[in-house]
């Protein structure tokens, strides 16, 4: 037969500390730095490029007074001026953007957002 039981006895001393864990998985990349360049000329077509090692983000164009914009988009070897670049292949990273405009005009302005 088993007797009633007895009273809490006191804690027992702390024991060692275990080991580190494990590193946790890499945190997500922070905040990404954009830049806006712009380019104008009175001239149907315009080029604008990132700067060297940046990577075109997005554009768009803002047309003369009278001008409608016909197209605008990512070019790859982009150089800033009054040619267009080169349309990408599926992959390639772009570097620019390119507007063409119904006709020349000083107020006609093509905008890159570059970032890294």
């Amino acid at each position: 037969m088993t007797g009633p039981t007895g009273p809490t006895g006191p804690s027992g001393t702390t024991g060692a500390t275990g080991p580190t864990g494990a590193t946790g998985p890499t945190g997500p990349t922070g905040p990404v730095t954009a830049q806006v360049y712009s380019h104008s000329a009175n001239s149907a077509t315009l080029t604008v490029a990132c700067p060297a090692g940046r990577d075109a983000i997005s554009g768009g164009a803002r047309r003369g007074t009278t001008q409608t914009v016909q197209a605008v988009y990512p070019v790859t070897g982009a150089t800033t001026g009054t040619t267009a670049g080169t349309v990408p292949s599926n992959g390639q990273t772009a570097d620019g953007f390119t507007a063409i405009f119904s006709a020349a005009n000083a107020g006609n302005r093509v905008f890159v957002v570059c970032g890294p």
